[in-house]
């Protein structure tokens, strides 16, 4: 277990073609969309990221929820876990701001019609190299 996510009477379409709404969905079918969800946030915010990127975030911005012992663990990298609840409940909250944001603004010049791009990344994660590439060159911040 990793993380776990909202699961039980999850108000939802019901199968088939009937058109009602099923107010008792539950289980781990349930809980999956609430992560793939949070990913797709994620990636939204930086899609160069790879899958253990956005894994590391999900994790590592889990709350710790229902009174249980959180510890290290071995091999469990990211941070404080539980064999009940993995590294907690899923916080798409602290996910997504946690995720480097990267970002751009265009500056023109009053003097000419050339203009000046900045970019930059806000929250920038811990050794990873950020590249942009502008008219064939590459820049690394």
């Amino acid at each position: 277990m990793d993380i776990v996510a909202p699961g039980t009477y999850i108000y939802t379409t019901a199968a088939g073609i009937t058109g009602n709404y099923d107010p008792f969905f539950s289980g781990t079918s349930a809980a999956a969309p609430h992560v793939t969800d949070v990913a797709a946030l994620i990636l939204s915010a930086n899609p160069n990221l790879t899958q253990q990127q956005v894994v590391n975030r999900i994790e590592r911005s889990a709350k710790k929820v229902g009174g249980y012992s959180y510890a290290t663990t071995s091999g469990r990298p990211n941070e404080m876990w539980n064999n009940q609840m993995g590294y907690g409940l899923i916080d798409a909250h602290a996910a997504l701001t946690s995720a480097p944001i990267i970002s751009h603004e265009l500056i023109p010049h009053s003097d000419s019609n050339r203009s000046t791009v900045v970019f930059s990344v806000d929250n920038p994660e811990s050794g990873v190299t950020y590249q942009w590439k502008v008219n064939g060159s590459i820049y690394t911040n």
